[in-house]
């Protein structure tokens, strides 16, 4: 390869690099290293999770979790920072009580209640199915890749092979009886070259069964051949058909539903950590099948892109944060959610077991969650009623 066309190559993996880095989820500037946390302040643990918690370029952090917690905070004037974790980082940090409260959206489960405690529920979310929104789509490279299977394989050479063979028998048959053949005289043909050609073709068709005009010989016997041949071909025609309409049919995907049946199927991408993984597994005990590997991601964001890149047939997630996103410019349109729940999952915030902050948060939690224009609060960051506060 020439300099210059290891330079456009060098270009290119950088720029597909590039594309990838940028839709990666964003790390929150807005966060206290946990080493400079004062003493005295409350550590409170965050992750870009939207509509619970992101980050305005100008307003800083904010989302539902961020205006019910500052909420919360200001009536019992708590001095707090906030420091960044991931979810397997937040949940260690509870499970040793190295923080004082995690306001990242988190499913309260009954092996998370063994390890630390939660606040009073505040939200409720479900566990759903995200799919490309073709619901039938033509891939026209797996009709290419089936058709060349089926075109190099043995039987198939062998059947070709074996009308080849007839047709220039039939071409053979009908040159030494053409003072027979009405449709065609030879001295009609302009040059022998043509009517050579002709000739063969006129066989190729009847072989194929797609010629209406069968050879008009005298001989009762060479006419029983023709139309012997003529017989088998119009079927081999219509197979050939059939198998041509089964390839693109199979090439046609259809939106498919998930069970435990058929996930070894496909290709599943969820969250690091989360309950949506904890499902997968809890699903493969029940149904005893085979260890299944799928994509694990920091965030929300990073499931989606496997599933916009077609890396991921599926996700399996948190139905509030995959309504948020694939509404959102960046997957608006690519994907779409199953309305199917595979299991509510009500949210809370975690705190480590036995902690003094638990009581007088769930009371404020409660108050504001019951004020009248909580509801108003919850839809500017979710969408109209599309969920509902709970």
């Amino acid at each position: 390869m020439k300099w210059w066309g290891w330079v456009v190559l060098s270009s290119l993996l950088w720029l597909s690099a590039g594309i990838k880095i940028a839709y990666a989820q964003p790390p929150l500037a807005d966060c206290t290293p946990r080493n400079e946390v004062p003493a005295g302040a409350l550590s409170v643990a965050v992750r870009a999770a939207p509509p619970y918690i992101f980050e305005h370029s100008i307003r800083g952090l904010e989302g539902l979790s961020i205006d019910l917690w500052e909420n919360v905070a200001k009536t019992l004037k708590l001095d707090y920072r906030y420091i960044c974790l991931d979810l397997n980082s937040t949940l260690a940090a509870l499970k040793v009580g190295s923080i004082d409260i995690a306001i990242s959206p988190l499913t309260i489960s009954r092996s998370r209640e063994q390890a630390f405690d939660f606040s009073h529920q505040y939200f409720s979310s479900s566990l759903v199915i995200a799919t490309r929104p073709e619901a039938v789509s033509f891939n026209f490279e797996r009709v290419l890749h089936t058709i060349g299977k089926i075109a190099t394989s043995s039987g198939f050479i062998s059947v070709i092979l074996f009308f080849v063979l007839i047709t220039l028998v039939l071409a053979f048959i009908s040159y030494r009886h053409m003072e027979h053949y009405t449709p065609l005289a030879k001295d009609d043909m302009d040059g022998r070259f043509s009517f050579h050609l002709h000739l063969l073709l006129m066989s190729g068709l009847n072989t194929l069964g797609m010629r209406k005009d069968i050879f008009s010989f005298s001989n009762v016997r060479v006419q029983l051949l023709f139309v012997l041949v003529l017989m088998v071909g119009s079927v081999f025609s219509s197979s050939l058909g059939g198998m041509i309409t089964a390839v693109f049919m199979s090439s046609t995907q259809q939106h498919f539903s998930i069970t435990a049946d058929n996930l070894a199927k496909h290709q599943i991408s969820t969250l690091k950590g989360s309950t949506a993984e904890r499902y997968l597994n809890e699903t493969l005990e029940q149904s005893e099948k085979e260890p299944l590997t799928w994509l694990r991601r920091d965030s929300w964001a990073e499931v989606l892109d496997d599933l916009a890149s077609g890396e991921a047939d599926v996700v399996i997630g948190d139905w509030v944060q995959m309504t948020w996103l694939v509404n959102q410019p960046r997957f608006k349109g690519r994907i779409q959610i199953d309305p199917a729940t595979l299991r509510l999952e009500p949210h809370g915030w975690g705190m480590p077991t036995g902690s003094a902050l638990r009581e007088p948060v769930d009371q404020e939690l409660i108050g504001v969650l019951r004020n009248h224009s909580w509801p108003e609060v919850a839809r500017t960051y979710l969408g109209g009623d599309q969920v509902s506060a709970h």
